[in-house]
């Protein structure tokens, strides 16, 4: 519950997650999104679970909407490339805010935690944008969107690869679109990632194949927990602090009952 509420700032430990465990490390990097002249909407988006981003922009929202995945905006992806062979994620944001002066920001921000293989029948931007978790006005704050498990996002997949057709309606991605925007438009963005991974034959770690979980509560059960005690978590606006901070404790006390009568 703690790496997925707050994948910045929580400690960093193994999820609820079956089978062998890997290394978990915490990447954070910053970027920048120009919109371009000829563009007024835009989207980033990051697929914590392959380790694999993806952008683009359009002249306005009925644009032909196609994507593709790459390593642009990665983070960590220079160490995974060298010492990874497969990943899984535990906890992942994006923040966005405007490069503009506070007075001169306008347009529309859309924030969403989705499946990977709702991009490939969105047909046009606008309808991309739809499957926003919120939509409403740029302003001067910060906007963040947190990520959550899928159905297969508790596989350890191979890094750097898109899911298939068939893995991307249980992959979840989360992204963060714009419209409405002047040319040349400037954005700054962050993008956290905790990723549990297993070593590749060349870095010469050992796998703790050893170390495995008991998967005794499911992943689709801590993100249910809060999706009870707090709806809509996973989007965020400003800077202030969460008051979903209590819940969570609980929860974890919760969870940790619970999996003491199975043991």
């Amino acid at each position: 519950m703690n790496t997925l509420m707050d994948p910045c700032g929580s400690p960093l430990v193994h999820g609820p997650y079956p089978g062998s465990r890997g290394y978990i490390q915490r990447f954070t990097q910053y970027y920048n999104l120009g919109i371009g002249v000829a563009n007024t909407a835009a989207y980033v988006g990051f697929c914590p679970g392959a380790g694999v981003s993806t952008s683009s922009g359009f002249p306005s929202t009925g644009s032909a909407f196609a994507f593709a995945a790459s390593s642009a905006y990665v983070p960590g992806h220079s160490f995974l490339t060298t010492n990874a062979n497969s990943v899984r994620c535990l906890g992942a944001c994006i923040q966005l805010w405007s490069d503009a002066a506070p007075l001169s920001i306008t347009g529309n921000v859309f924030m969403g935690t989705v499946n990977w293989g709702e991009l490939n029948n969105a047909g046009s931007f606008q309808n991309f944008l739809n499957l926003a978790n919120y939509q409403g006005k740029l302003t001067a704050d910060a906007f963040e969107q947190k990520w959550y498990p899928g159905a297969e996002d508790d596989q350890f997949k191979a890094y750097g690869v898109a899911p298939s057709a068939q893995d991307g309606g249980s992959q979840n991605m989360i992204f963060i679109g714009l419209s409405g925007l002047p040319a040349s438009t400037v954005f700054s963005f962050r993008i956290t990632w905790i990723v549990e991974y297993t070593p590749n034959a060349q870095s010469g770690m050992n796998t703790p194949s050893t170390d495995t979980s008991t998967g005794l509560i499911l992943p689709s059960t801590v993100v249910k927990k809060l999706n009870t005690v707090k709806p809509n978590w996973f989007s965020r606006i400003g800077n202030f602090l969460s008051t979903a901070s209590p819940y969570i404790a609980e929860g974890a006390k919760l969870a940790a009952g619970v999996a003491g009568l199975l043991i």
